[in-house]
């Protein structure tokens, strides 16, 4: 779960920084945030819900290289 909050923090920051680009580009100021919105997930391990499912602990290994996880950020400014 901690690696998700680092996902969002890093995405929020990146998101601050595109708004900047495009206001600084557009000639215009960002204002105050006005909004944010995320989407994301909680991920449950696949062999905790089969267990849990099955009653029964099963020896299901999934490497983390072969899990990815995705989210969006929206963050919404007014123009100063």
């Amino acid at each position: 779960m901690k690696e998700n909050h680092i996902f969002f923090v890093k995405t929020a920051m990146l998101a601050k920084e595109k708004a900047e680009t495009l206001a600084q580009t557009s000639g215009i100021r960002l204002g105050r945030l006005i909004s944010v919105e995320e989407s994301n997930f909680y991920h449950v391990p696949f062999d905790f819900a089969v267990s849990k499912a099955a009653g029964e602990r099963l020896d299901i290994q999934i490497l983390p290289e072969k899990v990815s996880i995705s989210g969006s950020v929206s963050m919404r400014f007014e123009i100063a």
